[in-house]
């Protein structure tokens, strides 16, 4: 087959997964676990990382996703990881909550060189999920 006589021309990409020791509703020294993780990562070579679900935050905050206080944090907490790995070649893909007035959405986020990129809503809710998130309605039409 000619495909695989060709294998010298393709290209790789290095991806890695990090699972990072936070702290539940510690943002701040999740952020700086997180950015570590990043650095290690892009210093071994990985273009593409991913994390846990709610790394930034924790999982298991419960009402706390609610409450802007915790938004707020993480929130703020994105835009720090964002800045501290902007001159690192990596992209990330770290998991937040997200809300607006009426709605909060499990978010993957993409970032990459300090710039978000985009967030992705998980679609596929747990029923215990669903107490605190919501599934985008454009999803669900």
């Amino acid at each position: 087959m000619k495909l695989f006589n060709r294998t010298k021309e393709i290209k790789t990409v290095k991806v890695g997964a990090a699972s990072p020791h936070i702290r539940l509703g510690d943002v701040g020294h999740n952020v700086n676990v997180c950015v570590d993780a990043v650095k290690r990562a892009a210093a071994s070579g990985v273009k593409v990382l991913v994390f846990p679900e709610l790394t930034i935050s924790g999982v298991t905050c419960f009402d706390l996703y609610l409450h802007s206080a915790l938004t707020d944090s993480v929130e703020n907490g994105l835009i720090r990881f964002m800045q501290q790995t902007s001159d690192l070649d990596v992209m990330s893909f770290v998991s937040v909550p997200v809300c607006d007035e009426d709605n909060c959405y499990l978010c993957s986020a993409a970032v990459y060189r300090g710039e978000l990129l985009g967030l992705v809503p998980k679609m596929n809710i747990s029923p215990e999920e669903m107490r605190y998130f919501s599934v985008p309605e454009e999803a669900t039409e």
